[in-house]
């Protein structure tokens, strides 16, 4: 009994203690400021920092002969299991398949290096190749496997 009444007391106490805002206590406003966009400035030549060729489609299984080519003056990491997905005539996404067979093709480009190889797939055919350079951030290239 004395534990619980020691409790509502120092409930009390402290309700009674604590402060409160006065109502004549001034508000801040907040101040709104005029916000500059961020402009970068884009090259005039406009060359991706790595360039996709297809060299080879080969249907079912969809097996595609790829190259890699860094176009930067800095080095470039490639990986077709994160930046490349085939996609079907239904508008759905594949990622590759990798096997020992058919492994990954990637690795690290110096300026003006380029790496090929094949890229396999667990669909019969694919309407579009879609390489995302950063997966991070927006932007795709997307190239056409289809008939032109």
């Amino acid at each position: 009994m004395k534990n619980i009444l020691f409790k509502i007391s120092l409930f009390f106490l402290l309700v009674a203690c604590s402060p409160t805002p006065s109502p004549l206590s001034p508000v801040a406003t907040p101040t709104l400021l005029p916000i500059s966009p961020i402009v970068t400035p884009v090259s005039p030549l406009n060359v991706p920092a790595i360039t996709v060729t297809v060299n080879k489609v080969i249907t079912g299984p969809l097996t595609i002969d790829v190259s890699f080519t860094n176009n930067s003056d800095k080095n470039k990491r490639v990986t077709t299991v994160f930046q490349l997905k085939a996609k079907d005539a239904d508008d759905f996404l594949h990622n590759p398949t990798v096997t020992p067979d058919c492994p990954f093709v990637g690795g690290e480009l110096l300026p003006g290096e380029t790496i090929r190889g094949n890229v396999c797939f667990k669909i019969d055919d694919a309407q579009t190749l879609v390489w995302d350079e950063n997966p991070l951030k927006s932007g795709k290239i997307l190239i056409n496997l289809g008939e032109e």
